[in-house]
């Protein structure tokens, strides 16, 4: 290996590791740890792979395909322990439907991601990201200034703050961090203000997942006390996610966060609740 480049031997255990576990009983540590192995070699693939060739390509697919089905998993997981820790004893009953309701789909996907990694899938995945593992190194130089671009364009991105544009934000953060990971000494500060800003466009999006599948399954039930602390919480979830956008952004650019409006305001009723990022 040339000079300067380092192999990435060990995400390609870590993957097929992880990948193994799945053949059973997915459990929430083992799919958290595929999705995320899933993700720093798809992160790598894509940046640091400029023309990308046959099995390339149909790892990505499958990588992608797989990381999907155990992310519908993972998000059911993180959603059913926001409501097990939410307490509101005057919306008890409906809690308690959408705890079943959830537990019951993620019984199904369980099913399904035991299924789909079955040992034609993991042989499939092994051969393909041995190949990659042969023709790919990380070129820390490369990795590096793909960080920088992707914080310059967080910096100076002015569109307006919608949920859909924090979404791209909160995945491109993702990416950055990722590639943070692997880019060796120099990017720890610019790191931790990209993660602090994922983390809560994170944590915004577990809680707006939670309170339109309870918004789906009571939309028959008005004034559902349920629904309303979920989309309470959300909204504070909202402005603390741009809150987090505006200081982030103005401490990569080397500014003084601005005073903004975005600050969380207590939710209604006497709702309390812990949560936890995906």
């Amino acid at each position: 290996m040339a000079k300067g480049l380092k192999s990435i031997h060990p995400l390609v255990v870590s993957l097929n590791r992880q990948a193994d576990k799945l053949t059973t009983t997915p459990t929430p540590k083992s799919i958290h740890r595929f999705r995320t192995s899933a993700r720093r070699m798809e992160t790598l693939l894509a940046e640091l792979q400029s023309e990308p060739g046959r099995n390339h390509i149909k790892l990505l697919k499958l990588l992608a395909r797989l990381r999907k089905k155990a992310g519908r998993v993972r998000d059911l997981d993180v959603q059913i322990s926001l409501l097990r820790n939410l307490k509101m004893p005057e919306g008890a009953r409906h809690k308690t439907q959408l705890l079943q309701a959830l537990t019951e789909e993620r019984s199904l996907h369980e099913k399904k991601v035991a299924s789909l990694f079955d040992k034609r899938t993991l042989r499939e995945l092994r051969k393909r990201s041995a190949r990659a593992e042969s023709k790919l190194a990380i070129d820390e130089t490369i990795v590096v200034s793909q960080f920088q671009g992707i914080v310059r364009e967080l910096i100076n991105q002015s569109s307006p703050v919608t949920e859909d544009v924090l979404d791209q934000y909160r995945v491109s953060t993702k990416r950055a961090r990722y590639l943070a990971e692997v880019a060796g000494r120099g990017l720890e500060k610019k790191a931790e203000h990209v993660a602090r800003i994922h983390s809560a466009l994170g944590e915004w999006r577990d809680w707006m997942k939670l309170s339109r599948r309870a918004e789906k399954l009571f939309r028959a039930a008005s004034g559902s006390p349920l629904v309303a602390a979920l989309q309470n919480l959300t909204r504070a979830k909202f402005r603390n996610a741009v809150t987090a956008l505006a200081d982030g952004r103005a401490n990569l650019s080397g500014k003084r966060p601005a005073e903004h409006d975005a600050s969380p305001r207590k939710a209604t009723s006497t709702v309390a609740a812990t949560s936890s990022a995906a």
